[in-house]
């Protein structure tokens, strides 16, 4: 589906809404492959040594 909204000539709201379908789907597709990953080996994303499950109190994200 990607490969046609990049093969036209003209953009049409079609178009941009099959673009916006690929992202998003893109982007699902990379938070349950991230989730897999995160649950067959938890320390697979740690930061200082400890799981990025676990955030210390002292940690603050703007």
């Amino acid at each position: 589906m990607s490969w046609a909204v990049l093969r036209q000539k003209e953009i049409t709201a079609d178009s941009i809404s099959i673009a916006i379908s690929v992202y998003l789907l893109f982007g699902v597709t990379w938070s349950m492959l991230y989730e897999v990953i995160c649950q067959l080996r938890a320390q697979a994303f740690s930061l200082n040594g400890s799981a990025s499950g676990q955030m210390r109190t002292n940690e603050k994200f703007s």
